[in-house]
């Protein structure tokens, strides 16, 4: 008895934790179901309430893994833990080593395949595309998942078109369609082929495409619209307005989600403004921005009428005003990227657009410059940015001008400058010229002593005046003594102050016989030394 009591508690404390578990797993299944069910904020990202439940299903999940009650049981909590932390948000890698432990730990689960395309969506979002690729690639090419290929190859698509690398995704797509045309990816792949004809600006091959799916048996409702509305796009790019505008009609008529409409009546804004009924145009954008605020929809309307105002009205102030809506309205749309990028352009574009090459030609020429690549790369002008080059080349032209008028004024002036250095010379020419320096040894022979000249003044000082001096002074007529016929008399009258030897040394035949002019100088005759007795 004692055996049977313990034995039915047993089973009683295993029924109770089995269902603990499944009620675990319950909670967690409804939480990320909750969280799924939420709207996405406008900028991409799960809302807080969202937040919040994922938060809560991984915490049921922990449990169910900490318990580690059967393998089913557990692969299925590590695959829900795993989306949950992928879906919340800043748990990349986490997420990652999930995704990794199913795949490893579990490779007989059927969420296997389903963790390679979640593996691969997290490598990319942590910049890792080529290791993400090639972890899809290779999963292609395992036969025991033969049946998840399709899914797979869309993803290879997906991915390729995100890339813009368009034909590789012709190529993914083109396998789908060959190789699985009973596949549930078919009709997607039918309808992705036409689309990335359109984002490669292939309009005709792309409503070619949306044609045959949208006559397709099979195709649900909502992919035939989606279908038809490629196809309104693609007529409207070629041209066909007319067919265009029947087209819409209908879709106006046959759609009914309000997000789908608003795209529609975009198309129908487009064709007002191409149609010259700007009014028309204008009320249908303000409409749809009512309707749809801050919605992909919105976001299109405002940046398309801004086209129209830059490429049409060629109003850049109010062009550059309504780019700046485009992101305001839906900052993650692929219209945000465009419009921010006219909206720099525009500005630049309006800045300083009034220079003067004359009052400064470096900013007149980086102005210029800077116009037509935002031209030719923002808005796709190649004419007006021809036109942006065109007027810095023809800057030279009146710099040539009065570069030129400047250039004759040189001449002239250098012409005038040579008639004068000409004129100078021809006077220079009559100047006599200067007597030539005297030799500088001749001059030093012409120089007197200067000591000479001071004993000659003081010996005049000191000796009487002689004869022809006083008579000179008495105005009496001298004349000169014969100095041949008296020699003796001459000789017997010698200073007081000569001695006998200086006398006999001054016979009348060492005196010279010229008679010296008055005019030269006589050198002096200095008295002799004093003698002993004289003095």
């Amino acid at each position: 008895m004692t055996k049977k009591l313990l034995f039915a508690s047993l089973l009683i404390v295993l029924l109770i934790t089995s269902c603990g578990i499944d009620n675990t797993m319950f909670n967690a299944r409804k939480y990320f179901k909750q969280a799924q069910d939420r709207p996405l904020t406008s900028s991409g990202r799960p809302s807080p309430q969202a937040v919040d439940e994922y938060t809560k299903t991984i915490q049921k999940c922990g449990v169910i893994i900490t318990e580690k009650k059967g393998k089913k049981t557990l692969s299925e909590a590590v695959f829900l833990l795993a989306r949950a932390l992928y879906y919340k948000g800043n748990s990349a890698f986490q997420a990652k080593d999930q995704f990794e432990a199913l795949i490893n730990g579990f490779p007989e689960s059927r969420h296997v395949p389903e963790a390679h395309i979640y593996l691969a969506r997290v490598l990319r979002q942590l910049n890792r595309k080529q290791e993400a690729e090639k972890l899809l690639e290779g999963f292609v090419r395992d036969t025991r998942h033969q049946k998840s290929h399709p899914r797979t190859l869309m993803v290879l698509a997906e991915f390729e078109i995100e890339d813009q690398d368009f034909l590789s995704a012709q190529y993914w797509l083109q396998r789908i369609i060959t190789d699985y045309p009973k596949s549930s990816e078919f009709k997607e792949a039918s309808f992705l082929f036409g689309k990335n004809y359109y984002e490669q600006h292939d309009y005709l091959s792309s409503f070619k495409e949306f044609e045959k799916l949208v006559n397709t048996r099979g195709i649900n409702k909502e992919l035939k619209l989606e279908g038809r509305y490629y196809m309104a796009l693609s007529l409207f790019e070629l041209g066909e307005y007319a067919k265009c505008d029947k087209l819409v009609s209908q879709l106006l008529k046959s759609e009914s989600r309000l997000d789908k409409l608003a795209l529609i009546r975009v198309i129908k804004a487009r064709l007002l403004l191409q149609g010259n009924d700007e009014e028309k145009g204008i009320n249908e954008v303000d409409e749809i921005a009512k309707l749809q605020p801050r919605s992909l929809a919105s976001s299109a309307a405002y940046y398309y009428l801004a086209d129209y105002y830059f490429y049409q009205n060629a109003d850049i102030e109010l062009a550059g005003t309504t780019y700046g809506k485009v992101r305001t309205e839906f900052p993650t749309a692929i219209y945000a990227d465009y419009a921010k990028q006219k909206a720099d352009a525009v500005n630049q574009i309006k800045q300083n657009k009034n220079l003067s090459a004359k009052a400064n030609l470096q900013q007149y020429v980086d102005y210029h410059m800077l116009a037509a690549e935002n031209y030719l790369n923002a808005f796709a002008l190649n004419d007006s940015a021809l036109v942006m080059y065109q007027r810095i080349l023809d800057v030279a032209a009146p710099f040539k001008v009065e570069l030129d008028s400047l250039t004759a004024v040189a001449d002239s002036i250098n012409a005038r400058v040579d008639s004068l250095q000409i004129q100078i010379a021809e006077l220079e020419a009559l100047i006599p010229e200067p007597p030539a320096p005297a030799d500088s040894l001749e001059s030093q022979e012409l120089i007197p002593d200067m000591e000479t000249e001071a004993v000659a003044d003081s010996v005049d000082a000191v000796s009487p005046p002689d004869e022809a001096e006083e008579a000179e002074e008495d105005g009496e007529e001298i004349t000169e003594p014969d100095l041949i016929d008296e020699p003796e008399q001459l000789s017997a009258e010698p200073d007081s102050g000569e001695t006998s030897e200086e006398i006999e040394e001054e016979t009348p035949e060492e005196l010279p016989l010229d008679i010296p002019e008055p005019e030269e100088e006589e050198e002096p005759i200095l008295d002799p030394p004093l003698t002993d007795e004289e003095e």
